[in-house]
């Protein structure tokens, strides 16, 4: 890319990365705070109680109330809100998110997950994409501590605050969750399809884990025979690989140089699909990585094993390497195979080209 992509804040430079399509330059604090804004704007029409949306209103008591079955009842929406809500914390509950208070932080990742699912009903949330959240507040939170000039620490808010200071910087920790749902939405919606390319179940065309294995087939015929004779389920690793983006395979600093190269190279390509090619052929190298092992197996149950339990590696630009070697091959695949058909989720934004290198 060019010379004007910042070092730091990591989460900006993410996020260029992958905006590169729709959105020309590097974040500026006017379109921050603006996305900002939006995001307020955003949780406080899908998440507020109704009787708050119609604050001064003369509403019809007999049909909206709290305990009324009407249909016309402004209080549904409100009722599969809480149940949005409460499967979204039974897995926040679990989370661990390193360096920070996940208690502290449990309210504004299922507001930004909640409000997410909201904007997006063709995909609502799925399971896995709390921990992908988790991974982006990390980056966001050490980006607003290294930028502050007075060592200042977010602090958990009621996710009522409408106001965004026009001063505000790039990183600043007062909107870490404002910031945390950019970013969120950055990954999942685009390039492209981005990550949700990962996590719909849309039938028509090839499934990710479908384009990996014919990819593997391709490039080493005996290891992938040997995987369909044992009958190992790929879906079972596969799903879990490309769903959390590798983030259960390596250790967390490694997660965070891992994707800020995949989301580097997601912008090299220039090309609508490009995560999804990505991560797709980096996946197909993590099995690559692991042939001698896999090949001397004879029990499905055992590679299923050493696939779920990747082992440790020492330096992942032997995987990444591997992976760029085979992104030429994952492009004429995937037009081989074919994608499904039509757009999952309306762009945010025209397509654009990206600024030049």
């Amino acid at each position: 890319m060019g010379d004007d992509v910042p070092a730091k804040p990591v989460g900006v430079r993410w996020l260029y990365y992958l905006r590169c399509f729709s959105k020309s330059g590097l974040p500026s604090q006017a379109g921050r705070n603006a996305a900002r804004r939006t995001y307020c704007q955003k949780r406080c029409e899908l998440l507020r109680k109704p009787v708050e949306e119609r604050c001064g209103a003369v509403e019809d008591v007999v049909v909206n109330n709290p305990l009324s079955t009407d249909p016309g009842n402004t209080w549904n929406q409100y009722w599969e809100v809480q149940e949005l809500h409460k499967t979204i914390m039974l897995d926040v509950d679990r989370l661990f998110v390193a360096e920070m208070e996940i208690e502290k932080i449990q309210g504004a990742l299922c507001r930004v997950l909640a409000v997410w699912a909201l904007e997006n009903p063709e995909i609502s949330y799925k399971q896995g994409m709390h921990e992908l959240l988790g991974m982006l507040f990390l980056v966001l939170h050490r980006d607003s501590k290294c930028s502050s000039s007075e060592g200042g620490e977010w602090e958990a808010q009621t996710g009522e605050e409408m106001e965004v200071d026009p001063s505000a910087s790039l990183s600043d920790c007062r909107y870490l969750e404002h910031d945390a749902y950019e970013l969120f939405d950055a990954l999942m919606r685009g390039p492209g399809k981005g990550m949700i390319t990962h996590y719909s179940t849309e039938k028509g065309g090839a499934s990710a884990p479908d384009r990996v294995l014919t990819l593997l087939e391709i490039v080493d015929p005996q290891l992938h025979q040997h995987l369909q004779d044992l009958d190992v389920s790929a879906s079972v690793f596969l799903l879990r690989w490309l769903r959390l983006l590798f983030g259960r395979e390596f250790h967390f600093e490694d997660v965070i140089m891992l994707w800020d190269t995949l989301f580097c190279l997601t912008a090299k390509l220039r090309r609508p699909d490009g995560l999804s090619e990505v991560v797709e052929a980096f996946a197909a190298a993590m099995i690559l990585f692991v042939r001698p092992t896999l090949i001397e197996m004879h029990d499905s149950h055992k590679c299923l094993r050493r696939l779920l339990k990747f082992p440790p590696v020492e330096d992942l630009t032997v995987l990444i390497k591997t992976a760029c070697d085979l992104l030429p091959l994952t492009r004429q695949e995937r037009n081989r195979l074919g994608n499904p058909a039509g757009p999952l989720l309306k762009q945010s934004h025209p397509q654009q080209s990206p600024p030049p290198p």
